[in-house]
Order: structure tokens, then C-alpha cells, then sequence
């Protein structure tokens, strides 16, 4: 269960099926949270935070930039559904207030969002679309990650920039708040933050000098898989 989302069913109907279910794994706690309030048994369900590899996730070796960068990593949806959780239009109001930093968003088909091109004409803004394989090179090239979800599960990218010693500042939503503690290893803001407030917490972020890597080395998918294994053989 990654999220609240309608799927064509009412909530007395999904949650007498997950009933029936042998164990539901949830990507947050926030989510259990919900579906205990709406009558799943306690016993069913686990909060089951994401992962990335942190062998392949790595910090860079040095970073000798002269301005910071500030990354994003999301791919555009045209779906009116993904653009209400993604928040692209917030996105773009607060890249194009960050001429202090090298902005850089990792992701796909961004060519099809009406507003790219006012991205396009901003100078210190790079948009990267490769391969997955190769985006621990670009998560290397961030000192502040940011996700402005206004609904996510995870989201994965969050852990995978960590493990790459970046520095997030993300919206409260998915393990977000499961995993940051606010202030020591990252920023969290509300879901309808503006982008003054945003954009604070990220001239913030830029001075902090802290190992983010460390609070997260413990989420691998090796772990991951340990959990799933151990809480199928508990029931």
C-alpha cells in the first residue's frame, strides 16, 4: 500500500479485503496509520520503509564547485492526478527563484511539460535525462536535494540522494518524516509551504556540513528484503 489513492473502491471494501490478506506492507508509517483508522487489524499490517543500494549510491570522492546545486529528481506526468501530487508549477516558481545555485532537475520527458521551456531560459538550470544506472553521478553533483510531493509513498529518490551525502529539504509527506529528523539530517516543510518558505530552508540546507549517508546506511534493500522475510515467516 504506497498511498491513499482512488482505485475504484470504497474504504469499507479495500479494507475487508486487506483483511483477508496474510500481511499488508505499507512504505510509511503514516499510511498504517491510516489504514488501522479505517478498521484494518493491527496484526496485518508493517511499515516498511524504502531502500537504495549504498554500494552503488556513493558520496563523492571531492566536490570543488564554486557555486552549490541544488537537485531535483522526479520525471513529469501529464496526468492531472500527477500534477497535483508532483507539484510541478510550485517547482518551477521556486527554481526560477535560486540564481544563487546551479539547479538541476534528473528525470524523463520533462520536454512535454508546457512550462519547460521557462526552465530552459534560466542559465544556472541543467535538465539530465539517462539512464537510472547512471544517476548516482548526478546525485554526486548535488549538495541539496529537494522533493515538493504534495503526496507521496516513499519517495526512493530521497534515500538515494542521502546515501549520496546530499542534504534534503522535501515536503511532509510518504517516509519522509520516518526518516529525517528535522534540523539534523534534513528539512521538512509542509505540503502547502510556500516558496519563500522553501526556498529559506534550502539557503539553509547549502551551509550545513553534515554525513546525511549515516542516518540511512542502514536502509538496504538487503535489509529490506530481511524484513519481508522475517515478518512472512512471523504470521
Amino acid at each position: 500500500y504506497t498511498h491513499p489513492r482512488d482505485i475504484g473502491q470504497s474504504n469499507q471494501e479495500l479494507i475487508y479485503a486487506l483483511n483477508l490478506s496474510t500481511r499488508v506492507f505499507t512504505m510509511n508509517s503514516a499510511c498504517a496509520e491510516i489504514l488501522l483508522s479505517l478498521g484494518l487489524k493491527s496484526s496485518k499490517v508493517q511499515a516498511l520503509v524504502g531502500a537504495a543500494d549504498k554500494n552503488i549510491f556513493m558520496p563523492a570522492v571531492l566536490k570543488t564547485r564554486d557555486r552549490p546545486c541544488v537537485g531535483f529528481c522526479l520525471g513529469f506526468r501529464g496526468h492531472q492526478h500527477y500534477r497535483d501530487r508532483k507539484n510541478y508549477d510550485l517547482i518551477v516558481e521556486l527554481i526560477k527563484t535560486m540564481d544563487n545555485a546551479d539547479v538541476m532537475i534528473l528525470g524523463k520527458n520533462w520536454s512535454q511539460y508546457e512550462r519547460f521551456p521557462e526552465l530552459q531560459a534560466l542559465p544556472y538550470f541543467r535538465y539530465i535525462e539517462v539512464s537510472y544506472e547512471q544517476y548516482p553521478a548526478y546525485y554526486q553533483q548535488m549538495d541539496v536535494f529537494v522533493s515538493a510531493s504534495q503526496l507521496e509513498g516513499g519517495p526512493i529518490p530521497l534515500i538515494e540522494a542521502m546515501m549520496c551525502n546530499v542534504f534534503p529539504v522535501v515536503s511532509n509527506t510518504g517516509f519522509a518524516p520516518d526518516i529525517i529528523r528535522q534540523g539534523e539530517n534534513g528539512f521538512l516543510f509542509d505540503v502547502n509551504a510556500s516558496v519563500e518558505t522553501i526556498y529559506e530552508l534550502i539557503q539553509k540546507a547549502i551551509t550545513m556540513n553534515i554525513d546525511v549517508r549515516k542516518t540511512v546506511e542502514h536502509l538496504t534493500w538487503e535489509n529490506f528484503s530481511l524484513e519481508v522475510q522475517k515478518a512472512m515467516f512471523s504470521v
